[in-house]
């Protein structure tokens, strides 16, 4: 009975395997490095954050979140790189499989399928108040820890006072931890030229990304070769900037 039982789970698993989109394999992990930056967090302490990039991008990410630090903007959550499929589409890979996506504050900037509507919104939430509040600090704790101090204020900044509760979908009203084009222009200037926040379709507010055939090129080269691209690419970046931004006075 006890043999049955164990192939009857190693059947379920292996079913459960198949059942799932095979993950990405399209660069080393060697070239993925872990760095930590400083945050404000919404209790208004300083948290150490840890997250994975890219390696030849990881100077600009320490800028942009160095940027980030200095303007007291908060933070409780981000991530890099991830060896998944995009969100709403696993035939394509993520860009957080390039270790060249981070995405910051989740709830607070949605993944959102406008066709789809609110049911769409990643992560998930519910009507139900207090199931919606249970399953965000389940969330939260399993990404990293939090003091009793730095939970409360986030959840207080994720769960909208009662009958006002939009989901952030309404980005016309700032509220603490939100990213606007303020933030953006930053990674925009460190290299992080897309936000999925100007995305019509889907958008994805809490995304910043490389472009696609940039991470492509990376991943295929050494880390030697990807550091002389990755360095044009920001020079190039800076010409195109300061370019529209003489046109534009």
């Amino acid at each position: 009975m006890r043999l049955l039982l164990k192939l009857i789970g190693l059947c379920v698993v292996v079913l459960l395997s198949a059942c799932q989109p095979p993950k990405p394999s399209v660069i080393d992990e060697s070239r993925i490095t872990k760095i930590s930056v400083e945050c404000h967090a919404f209790d208004d302490s300083i948290q150490t954050l840890q997250l994975e990039v890219l390696d030849v991008t990881v100077d600009s990410v320490k800028k942009a979140f160095g940027e980030l630090f200095y303007n007291n903007f908060p933070i409780y959550m981000i991530t890099g790189y991830e060896n998944r499929l995009m969100t709403d589409n696993d035939t394509k890979i993520s860009l957080h499989a390039y270790g060249a996506a981070i995405d910051i504050n989740y709830h607070i900037n949605p993944y959102y399928n406008v066709l789809k509507g609110t049911s769409s919104i990643e992560p998930k939430r519910f009507t139900n108040r207090t199931k919606d509040e249970e399953k965000i600090i389940s969330f939260l704790k399993e990404k990293r820890e939090f003091s009793e101090s730095e939970l409360s204020a986030t959840m207080k900044a994720v769960i909208q006072e009662l009958d006002s509760d939009d989901w952030f979908v309404n980005r016309e009203v700032h509220r603490k931890g939100m990213l606007t084009r303020k933030e953006a222009e930053i990674f925009e200037k460190n290299g992080f030229t897309i936000w999925g926040g100007t995305w019509r379709q889907p958008m994805d507010f809490m995304h910043f990304q490389i472009p696609i055939k940039l991470a492509e090129v990376l991943a295929a080269t050494s880390k030697e070769e990807g550091e002389v691209i990755w360095k044009n690419h920001l020079l190039l970046n800076k010409w195109h900037l300061q370019l529209k931004k003489k046109l534009e006075t």
